[in-house]
């Protein structure tokens, strides 16, 4: 049986050591840069990797690890722009820079929006919105949902309705007064 402590690395070397069952990660300290890149892999831990890892740091939450390991690394993957998500728990940045813009982007989301959408309101480009998705999806921090549950409601789309409403009742005045 395996004890559930994986080994995560890529082209630059050791990245930490990560409990599946606790959740929780021991960065290797050897190591200076705090990104990726798309030869990110894992394999089972030995027991040598897991009592250096353990001995040398503290343990940390593997989502927050995940979540600003994959925010400061190049785009990996890509999220498709027409579907719809929703938040289902909020990232912990630690890049104040983009803390304010990804906190933003996650209120959007908690209401369930698509990538679109969220860029329109928050006048944020679409590609760091598309990023946001990127990073979210594989942690699961964010879900795949229909349409019709999507509850952001873009301004532009408000304005057209009140336009339209206002239209129906003046051509329904105009009619009853007959002009």
């Amino acid at each position: 049986e395996r004890n559930g402590d994986m080994q995560v690395f890529d082209s630059h070397g050791n990245l930490a050591i990560i409990n599946a069952n606790t959740e929780q990660v021991w960065l290797d300290i050897g190591r200076k840069q705090q990104h990726t890149n798309t030869t990110l892999n894992y394999t089972y831990a030995t027991m040598q990797n897991m009592v250096q890892a353990k001995n040398n740091t503290h343990a940390i939450d593997v989502r927050t690890w995940l979540w600003n390991l994959l925010w400061s690394s190049p785009a990996i993957v890509s999220a498709p722009a027409h579907k719809y998500y929703q938040l289902k728990y909020w990232p912990q940045p630690s890049a104040s820079l983009d803390r304010r813009d990804i906190l933003k982007i996650s209120a959007c989301f908690s209401k369930g929006a698509s990538i679109k959408q969220v860029a329109e309101k928050l006048q944020i480009p679409e590609e760091r919105i598309q990023k946001f998705v990127a990073v979210a999806y594989p942690i699961h921090a964010i879900i795949e949902i229909d349409e019709k549950d999507a509850k952001l409601v873009s301004s532009q789309g408000t304005e057209v309705k009140q336009e339209g409403a206002l239209k129906g009742f003046f051509g329904k005045l105009r009619k009853r007064l007959g002009l």
